[in-house]
């Protein structure tokens, strides 16, 4: 696909009157149909569908057309479209359902709702019982930074599950600080990842009666790396590692002479696949290795520079690659299913306007047939355009974005809304993303800011993060929001910052509180607020605390750092008027850090809307449109989309 410059952005911006109003639910509403998977044989199709509570999962069959519902269990629960499907034979698959794995057969028979551990990490592909290894972990209870998840992780073992019958077997026992395990194609558990502090290193063992032994050039001490998978043959570990240039890049190990070969794919700018949050897009992980289905051998890349990307090292799939992107022009063509023969592909089409439809491609019969559209709803033509941006930071750092602009308006002075994600070390990426598109809807420009200490860019990028959080990672937002001022795209009166998570509530409590005079209101979703007792070494899983201290802080060593990045502090210097959204059905935990914010910003006489009420709908989409509905209403009061731009 062809690039998008920001110039042609703005001219296209122009060209269709101003966008229609479209209801909430049509942001607020999941993805109706995902998961789209083929059989091993490449004749059936796997797929979920989740419309408005109800749940089900398809599978069609593509030489007649014909498909089968099939209802589930707990069927009225929102669950579809955090699903994954995997075919552990032409008959039998397994799935993710309400945070747990099920197994079922194709014609919807013997169905097993509870299977034991957590995610597959091999499919033995027999076509009898079914068995697979799964990678899971002991479970304890959440407490501290990790409240808000189900368990806390320790360290994952291996089982061997039968499918059909559920019965675990303990195949592969934890040595004590193993994080990532990997199994070659032969289905033996023959390389891991231990962890000491915030460092990695890379163990084998040529086989599971022999010893774990460090690989030469993957201790402790040197450069980091993460093994990704083995060649066909097991004699070759492919391996994500820091470059010369600093960033992450793929690189052959070879096993027999323990030696690391040449680059394989690497860039100057972003990382391939980096050793911390690889990136997602429209849903899918988009810095990731693909590996044959059947061989078992590394066929291609996905990776991410300003836009998705795919490197095939498959010749045919790399024709097959072409032959979609020029019937399917402008757009990211992603495979992701294909059969054992990989003849037979399943695809999703998608932009950052347009949330996506599957294809099934029949490479043998260069036959391309739509099967449908992710969520059928939305018209692209009436969604907002997305471009990259790059603008430096006051201290000449070079910082990445991304720009929505809203449709049928131009491009100058328009009221902008700074959307942060809930993690900076993460990254955003140019996908359909629907907060941004609803915002855009309502009349708003939205900036996304992939500050400093954000994963994708090299290591030296995301070295400057470390202990920047509540200082120069929001001023990078700041700084940010005065590049689109400087441009004549926003409005320096009409400004306002949402964040929604722990992390992303928190990023926009602080922007509020270090450039009080930049924003004229803010948002902030079930925020963090005070940092010594988020980070507390009684209640938080070793690993996440390691890192916690080394990125944001260390409350024993020196609180008073933390105290003076904790917005529950700096409540006095936040002027502009705040929505603070926390359900009050949340852990006491979690929901105490935002009622605690309330209170110190209305004892400081500041303007704080605190909305607690998101639990009498009774499913996630009906929340996110309540959720939608109350930041719209904030927006049009503290920033309205129609009014007159300040004077210049």
């Amino acid at each position: 696909m062809r690039t998008f410059p920001l110039l042609a952005v703005l001219v296209g911006s122009l060209a269709v009157a101003r966008a229609e109003r479209l209801p909430v639910e049509d942001f607020s509403h999941e993805e109706a149909f995902t998961g789209m998977a083929i059989a091993p044989d490449g004749k059936t199709v796997v797929y979920g569908q989740t419309i408005h509570g109800d749940n089900r999962l398809f599978i069609y069959d593509l030489a007649s057309g014909k498909q089968q519902g099939i209802e589930l269990e707990g069927s009225d629960a929102a669950w579809s479209h955090y699903s994954e499907y995997f075919w552990v034979n032409n008959r039998r698959l397994v799935f993710s359902a309400h945070g747990r794995w099920a197994a079922i057969d194709r014609d919807g028979t013997h169905a097993v709702y509870q299977l034991p551990g957590g995610s597959p990490v091999y499919l033995y592909r027999d076509e009898k019982e079914g068995i697979m290894l799964v990678n899971t972990y002991e479970q304890a209870n959440p407490v501290g930074m990790s409240h808000v998840a189900y368990w806390v992780p320790d360290r994952p073992f291996i089982l061997k599950v039968n499918t059909r019958f559920g019965a675990p077997i303990r195949e592969v026992e934890n040595p004590g600080s193993v994080v990532a395990w990997g199994v070659n194609p032969q289905g033996a558990t023959t390389v891991a990842v231990e962890i000491k502090g915030t460092q990695y290193r890379a163990i084998y063992r040529a086989d599971e009666s022999a010893q774990w032994e460090t690989l030469k050039g993957m201790d402790w001490t040197d450069p980091q790396v993460r093994p990704l998978g083995f060649s066909a043959d097991g004699k070759t570990l492919y391996v994500s590692r820091i470059t010369p240039a600093g960033t992450w890049g793929v690189y052959p190990y070879d096993l027999v002479q323990r030696r690391l070969g040449e680059l394989m794919l690497g860039n100057e700018r972003y990382d391939i696949i980096p050793g911390h949050s690889p990136a997602e897009a429209n849903r899918l992980l988009y810095q990731m290795p693909l590996f044959a289905p059947k061989e078992r051998e590394l066929i291609g890349l996905r990776y991410m520079t300003e836009f998705p990307r795919t490197f095939w090292i498959d010749p045919g799939l790399a024709q097959a690659q072409a032959a979609l992107d020029q019937a399917l022009p402008q757009k990211i063509n992603t495979i992701v299913s294909l059969s054992d023969d990989r003849m037979q592909l399943m695809v999703l089409s998608w932009t950052a306007s347009d949330p996506g439809t599957y294809y099934h491609f029949d490479r043998a019969a260069q036959k391309l047939e739509k099967m449908v559209s992710t969520r059928p709803w939305i018209a692209p033509a009436k969604m907002a355009d997305v471009a990259p941006v790059r603008f430096k930071a006051r201290d000449g750092v070079m910082i990445n974005g991304y720009l929505t602009f809203p449709k049928g308006r131009e491009p100058k002075h328009l009221p902008l809304v700074v959307l942060l994600r809930n993690s900076p070390w993460e990254r955003d990426t140019w996908s359909f993303n629907s907060s941004a598109q609803f915002l855009a809807n309502r009349g708003y420009a939205v900036l996304q800011v992939n500050a400093r200490g954000a994963s994708g860019y090299g290591e030296p990028f995301r070295d400057l993060g470390r202990r920047k959080i509540g200082r120069e990672v929001q001023l990078d937002v700041a700084d940010g929001v005065r590049w689109a001022i400087r441009q004549g795209l926003a409005d320096p009166a009409r400004v306002g910052v949402a964040g929604y998570g722990a992390l992303g509530g928190y990023s926009a409590l602080m922007s509020l509180a270090l450039e009080p005079d930049l924003y004229c209101c803010g948002i902030a979703l079930a925020p963090y607020t005070d940092l010594v007792k988020v980070i507390d070494k009684s209640d938080m899983d070793p690993d996440v605390y390691a890192y916690s201290t080394e990125w944001i802080g260390d409350p024993a060593a020196d609180p008073a750092s933390l105290r003076a990045i904790s917005p529950l502090n700096l409540a006095d210097r936040i002027k502009a008027p705040l929505l603070l959204a926390h359900d009050s059905d949340a852990d006491d935990w979690s929901f105490n850090q935002s009622k605690a914010m309330a209170a110190a910003l209305k004892k400081a006489g500041h303007e704080v809307q605190f909305n607690t009420n998101y639990h009498d709908q009774r499913y996630g989409f009906e929340r996110h449109a309540k959720l939608l509905t109350d930041v719209e209403k904030f927006l049009a009061q503290h920033m309205p989309a129609d009014a007159a731009p300040a004077a210049k």
